[in-house]
């Protein structure tokens, strides 16, 4: 597993400065102090579109609570 510097470190021969400043601020802005919940949703869309709200904005952590109740809604849907 690489961490985010060995990461950018591999890459650093074939991107722009530009692109390395763009990384550095995206991995600097992470925050595990935000945590999104996702819970009741009835389509898969939508929890892929939170996912990728939270990815976008940073957040490092997501939980999905299912019921019994949203299981069925899950399966019917």
């Amino acid at each position: 597993e690489l961490t985010s510097d060995e990461v950018i470190e591999a890459v650093n021969p074939c991107i722009s400065e530009s692109r390395k400043v763009r990384f550095g601020n995206a991995v600097r802005n992470r925050s595990y102090s935000v945590c999104l919940v996702v819970e009741g949703l009835c389509d898969f869309g939508n929890v892929s579109a939170a996912f990728r709200s939270a990815d976008a904005l940073g957040v490092q952590s997501v939980h999905v609570v299912s019921t019994d109740a949203n299981k069925r809604c899950l399966h019917s849907c």
